[in-house]
C-alpha cells in the first residue's frame, strides 16, 4: 500500500470500501456498517502515513 500512495495511484481501500460505500449511497441504501469501516480504515491510512512522514519517508 505504502507503494501504490508513493506512485499516486488509488489504495485498496478505496476500492474495497468507498466505491461500495458510493454505489449504496447512490442507490439510496443505509450501510452503516461499511460507512463505520470506511471511516475506521480511512482514520488508520492517514496515521500511517503520518507515521511515514515524522519518520522521514517521503510520501506524494
Amino acid at each position: 500500500m505504502p507503494q501504490d500512495h508513493r506512485r499516486g495511484r488509488p489504495l485498496e481501500a478505496d476500492a474495497l470500501l468507498h466505491l461500495p460505500l458510493a454505489f449504496a449511497r447512490a442507490a439510496g441504501v443505509a450501510a452503516p456498517t461499511l460507512t463505520t469501516l470506511a471511516a475506521l480504515v480511512s482514520a488508520a491510512l492517514e496515521q500511517v502515513v503520518v507515521d511515514l512522514v515524522e519518520r522521514g519517508a517521503k510520501v506524494a
